[in-house]
């Protein structure tokens, strides 16, 4: 007895349709198929046995999953259909194929292979989304109980096992440093390293700097640079002193455009004197001028303090 096996257009827009009704409807990894099985040239009307074996590709490779045998499949003028279900897991990233063999029913000899195998299309690779607990890479999910990888989540209950509502809505610079544009905290906010801000913008310290003005030891002894960040050495300033309790600290950035306060250090004197402080812009310069508060008009060295805002 010899089997013809003609996959029609009726095979195709079957298969299709009734995959596209499975996936849509049963929410199961089972799918319908209908082919055509001619014998001896001519369309079958008899019953047959059926095996089905999918495999990983159109010749050799390995099957895929276990067999699964139709016995006593009935044929109508060439026409069978049945239900097949590989699985869950035999749909994954890769092509599968599907191989069919058949016999008269009953009958003790082997079964005869229809030909070449048929290569499963898109749709019953759909019951992937379904079997997807965990998503390897979403694009978009729009629902995801867990999603270790989401380019974009739109809604999201918990991030790292912490409410979403407790997250604050930053921007990252690709240089591990953090930008933060218009944050409100309802709470504290700790910041374990050093902030920055530009010189023209207001909200944060631009510079600290602590003077010692004896014309000696004349020297940055510490300080701390806002706007570059520096925090070591003279952290990008430059100290001159022109004359006693007259000095010029260049901050690198306009003087005359932030908020400055500057104070003197009362304790480095012997004398019962209290100590003042002026000051002036000339540019990226800050003079400072030390004096002994009952002589104003008599500048003399001291240590003093400047913050600039």
């Amino acid at each position: 007895m010899r089997f013809d096996k003609v996959f029609l257009r009726c095979f195709a827009l079957g298969f299709c349709l009734l995959v596209t009704f499975a996936a849509a409807r049963a929410q199961t990894s089972a799918f319908n198929f209908q082919g055509k099985l001619n014998d001896g040239g001519n369309a079958a009307n008899a019953n047959y046995d059926f095996q089905f074996k999918l495999f990983d590709s159109l010749t050799g490779g390995g099957q895929v999953n276990s067999t699964i045998s139709r016995p006593n499949l009935q044929v109508i003028n060439g026409v069978f259909s049945t239900t097949l279900d590989f699985g869950l897991s035999a749909f994954g990233e890769s092509g599968r194929f599907l191989e069919i063999s058949v016999r008269p029913a009953g009958s003790p000899n082997a079964y005869v292979v229809l030909g070449a195998r048929q290569q499963i299309l898109a749709v019953p690779f759909a019951v992937q989304a379904y079997a997807a607990s965990s998503a390897l890479s979403a694009t978009n999910a729009v629902s995801a109980a867990i999603a270790d990888n989401a380019t974009n989540a739109a809604n999201s209950a918990a991030l790292g096992g912490v409410a979403a509502g407790n997250y604050a809505r930053l921007n990252f610079a690709n240089t591990g440093d953090l930008t933060a544009t218009n944050m409100t905290a309802l709470g504290g906010v700790t910041i374990g390293g050093n902030t920055l801000q530009p010189d023209s913008s207001n909200g944060l310290v631009k510079a600290m700097i602590s003077v010692r003005g004896a014309a000696g030891t004349l020297s940055i002894v510490r300080c701390y640079n806002g706007v570059t960040g520096q925090a070591t050495g003279n952290c990008g300033f430059t100290l001159t002193r022109q004359s006693p309790g007259v000095y010029s600290i260049n901050l690198g950035f306009p003087a005359n455009t932030r908020f400055i306060s500057v104070t003197c250090n009362n304790a480095v004197s012997a004398q019962l004197f209290n100590f003042g402080a002026n000051y002036r812009f000339n540019g990226n310069n800050l003079e400072v001028f030390t004096f002994i508060t009952n002589s104003p008009n008599d500048t003399t060295d001291n240590d003093f303090m400047v913050i600039v805002f």
